[in-house]
């Protein structure tokens, strides 16, 4: 387990997703990279910071939790977000 977000926000800085991706590939993540996301948090990914740049350094790896909680909802919900 890698704490280099969680040691950033104790230091007092503002902690985003991305700044934790690049500084993963920057250090030298080999075989890809690749991060777990609630379904809940899925759905409203396109509202990260630099969402599409997240995507093409690592695959997001949804897992199903609620309130959405099946693969039905969360196909629902991912359906209904605006492009």
């Amino acid at each position: 387990i890698w704490t280099d977000e969680l040691d950033r926000a104790r230091a007092g800085a503002p902690s985003y997703w991305i700044d934790t991706v690049r500084r993963a590939r920057a250090a030298g993540a080999v075989g890809g990279l690749r991060f777990l996301i609630g379904a809940d948090q899925a759905v409203r990914f396109h509202e990260w910071r630099d969402h599409r740049e997240i995507a093409a350094i690592a695959q997001p790896l949804v897992v199903l939790r609620e309130p959405v909680g099946t693969r039905a909802s969360f196909e629902a919900a991912v359906r209904a977000v605006p492009e």
